[in-house]
């Protein structure tokens, strides 16, 4: 018999949910008196609340934000409701209610105050109770591979038990518990909220600003036209676009390293089309072009003589070499071609809207207004319809992430009605190109025009 010690259960995280979309949102007894449902217009990837002041549309935004995030809990303490459901892509239903007089008395849902349930297609509910019950299931989560054998010989899992509030024997139901709990706190939808105070905190927070490349050089390195310390989002903007330019260069050059270092290899093994005489000649024609475009948003440097193939070289000798350098070249320009196409249409977008000036993105800031005569214009004197296009097409465009969920709140702030006419077009453009959903609230007849397909009316009766 072996003297060696028996190795530990190793750990294993349950794998996280599944990306989902938001199907159905419902509140009951929102500040007492308010139901609401809202469901999502997902053919068209938008969907608009509208309705009188006071009904709760903000107050909307922020409990999906909250459950998006995990925070319901945390966000009762501010918004009070009675009682939370969301449906999902696949069916599922989570709901979150106000524990009841008796319940609270409980030392399990006292702090909190709120219970969960979850509603898996074809399953029985799923609920939990409790901090104490979530803080068991925290540890619980982290997971033993072998989850019978922890469950069945760890006096520490079994002193568990009692917070779970369920009998010891019950394996099955800590093997539902386990996702359910998990689906809670990380539902993936990924919220991204754009506040009515936007011009004064970016919906990305300032955390990111400690670990900006830009932020830190410019510190170091004053230069004009960098505020050294941003005090408003389109101030921190301009490191923040600056950053994403710096993020995808460095890309482009890793994997630039990357395909000439495993050039011969790849040439030897000729796994790929080899291009005839006059597609080479179209295709690089075509490369030329792109770098050009490329190159007037700063994104490339100017090639310098003897960078490029002359056509005049292309023959049959050298056609696997520039098959192989076509192939390589659409790879690392598509790459750079995936951010310049948001830059342009954050600058086509913009300056269709800017009166007497334009945005400029070809200098090494990520953020340039010039005014008419040509002289940078600082952010701060555009006016504030201007400044709430920009920060809202900059959150469109790069900073919700495919698969998201936008929350904007009042997107009509300090625009004109023409202006105002545009949103949704640009919304429902933009969300389809890069696939996220928006839900908008908005007080605004304007906003919503021809788009009455798009509204979810959320009524001022009170309900009993």
């Amino acid at each position: 018999m072996s003297d060696a010690p028996t190795a530990k259960p190793s750990f294993k995280p349950l794998p996280k949910p599944k990306r989902q979309r938001l199907r159905v949102f419902r509140v009951e007894g929102l500040f007492g008196k308010y139901d609401h449902t809202i469901p999502l217009r997902w053919d068209e990837r938008v969907t608009v609340l509208h309705g009188p002041n006071g009904v709760g549309k903000t107050a909307v935004l922020r409990l999906i934000d909250a459950v998006g995030r995990g925070k319901v809990a945390e966000i009762a303490k501010e918004i009070p409701f009675r009682r939370i459901e969301v449906e999902l892509e696949d069916g599922t239903r989570i709901e979150w209610r106000e524990a009841t007089e008796e319940e609270k008395k409980d030392f399990l849902v006292w702090e909190r105050g709120i219970i969960w349930t979850v509603h898996f297609v074809g399953q029985e509910p799923v609920a939990c109770i409790g901090v104490a019950a979530e803080a068991a299931l925290a540890i619980l989560q982290r997971g033993f591979t072998d989850l019978d054998a922890a469950l069945a010989k760890s006096d520490f899992v079994a002193n568990l038990y009692p917070m779970l509030a369920i009998n010891s024997s019950s394996l099955d139901e800590v093997r539902r518990l386990l996702p359910a709990q998990r689906l809670v706190n990380e539902l993936s939808l990924q919220p991204l909220f754009v506040r009515i105070n936007r011009l004064d905190v970016p919906s990305i927070g300032w955390d990111w600003l400690k670990r900006s490349m830009s932020y830190e050089e410019h510190q170091k390195n004053p230069e004009e036209g960098w505020p050294q310390n941003p005090k408003t989002t389109l101030q921190a903007y301009i490191y923040r676009l600056a950053d994403l330019k710096k993020q995808t260069t460095i890309d482009y050059g890793a994997l630039d390293q990357q395909l000439d270092r495993t050039l011969p290899s790849r040439l030897m093994r000729e796994s790929f089309e080899v291009l005839g005489l006059d597609a080479l000649r179209t295709r690089l024609a075509e490369l030329d072009d792109r770098r050009a475009a490329l190159t007037s948003f700063a994104l490339l440097a100017p090639a310098k003589e003897g960078e490029r193939p002359p056509m005049d070289a292309v023959n049959e000798k050298n056609a696997l070499f520039l098959s192989l350098y076509v192939a390589d070249s659409d790879a690392k320009l598509s790459l750079l071609e995936r951010f310049a196409d948001k830059l342009e249409i954050l600058r086509d977008k913009l300056n269709a809207r800017l009166l007497n000036k334009r945005l400029d993105l070809t200098r090494a800031e990520g953020l340039t207004v010039l005014d008419h005569d040509g002289s940078t214009l600082p952010l701060n004197k555009l006016s504030s319809g201007e400044q709430h296009q920009l920060v809202l097409l900059v959150d469109l465009l790069f900073h919700t992430a495919p698969g998201s969920l936008l929350l904007i709140d009042e997107p009509e702030l300090s625009m004109h009605v023409v202006w105002q006419q545009q949103v949704l077009p640009d919304l429902l453009e933009i969300a389809k190109l890069s696939d996220f959903d928006v839900i908008v609230a908005t007080h605004s007849p304007d906003i919503i025009g021809p788009y009455n397909s798009l509204e979810v009316a959320l009524s001022g009766k009170v309900t009993a």
